[in-house]
Formats: C-alpha cells, structure tokens, sequence
C-alpha cells in the first residue's frame, strides 16, 4: 500500500527553525510550531493569518509517496515534519487476536486483521521545504497483540514533539 501526503501552505505556516535532521532543537517557542495533534494548544485553531481558505491539491508545494499504511495527522517542528506509518509483513502460522466476548459470547468483528502478521511500527521524518524522507526510525518490529479495522492502522495515533524528542504511540 502507498500513501502520498500532500503539503501545501495550510501546513507550511508553522514551520520555520531547526534544520538538525536526526536531533530537534526547543530553542525556539513553541508558537508558530504544530507539535501535536490539534496544534499548540490542543485546540485545532490557529492564530496564524493569510492561509489558504479551501485546498487544493494542484496548489501543493510537493508530494511525497510514503511507505505503509498510516492515518497520523503530521506534526511540524522547524523544517521538520513528522508521521508515523505501519507496514504489514509476512503471516506468522497459528497466531491470532485475542478472544473478546460481547454479551457472553465470543465476537470477532467482520472487518478485524492483523493479529496473524508481523508488522514494522515507523517514525518518519520529511523535509518540510522539499518533501524528502530525512530519516525513519523503526519504532518495532514483530507480533502485535489485537486486530485492526481492515481500514484502519496501527499507525493513527499522531505523534508528537517538544522540540528536541519525537514520541509517538503505536495501536489497535
């Protein structure tokens, strides 16, 4: 599965500062920064003027086909930006989710994967300016405990970042 995220200039407002690619920077504030899932300040609103009111995907400044599957809202500190990504691996023989009972019973919804696979849990770091992946980091790799929606990832959490640490929770 690939995936291609789009950067346009709704995203691109926060981003000024740190260029270290391996190691952030919390030198600067953290205003003009989106750190975590609904910015700064947990609200979904930013304070930043002159942003493009609708998108379009013909205005974007890059795109950029990412590895494996993943619904992380990317977070933004300097020029760096962050995702998280899943990549399913090959069936392990005889392995499978845990039972989960509803109203006594033994359920499995319909659309439940993943347990039966090794998976590889990913952090990965663009450029903001061009796009290019600047490093990933293998978070895990191996089993993993309980299904999935079908359509769903392990990696939808959206990671955050104080400045000078990327944290990021991987989960069913």
């Amino acid at each position: 599965m690939k995936r291609i995220i789009f950067v346009g200039y709704f995203l691109l407002w926060a981003c000024f500062g740190s260029d270290a690619p391996s190691g952030l920077t919390a030198d600067t504030p953290i205003h003009g920064h989106w750190s975590q899932w609904r910015g700064p300040n947990g609200s979904g609103v930013s304070d930043e003027t002159g942003l493009l009111a609708e998108w379009n995907p013909d205005s974007a400044l890059w795109k950029t086909v990412l590895p494996g599957r993943g619904h992380s809202s990317p977070v933004v500190w300097g020029s760096r930006v962050f995702l998280t990504a899943e990549l399913d691996g090959p069936v392990m023989p005889g392995a499978s989710a845990p039972k989960h009972i509803m109203n006594g019973e033994e359920f499995k919804h319909p659309d439940s994967v993943g347990a039966d696979r090794t998976h590889t849990l990913k952090v990965i770091c663009l450029d903001r300016d061009t796009g290019k992946i600047v490093w990933e980091r293998t978070s895990y790799e191996g089993p993993v405990y309980d299904d999935r929606h079908r359509k769903g990832s392990y990696a939808a959490p959206t990671p955050a970042t104080d400045g000078r640490h990327v944290y990021a929770y991987f989960g069913s």
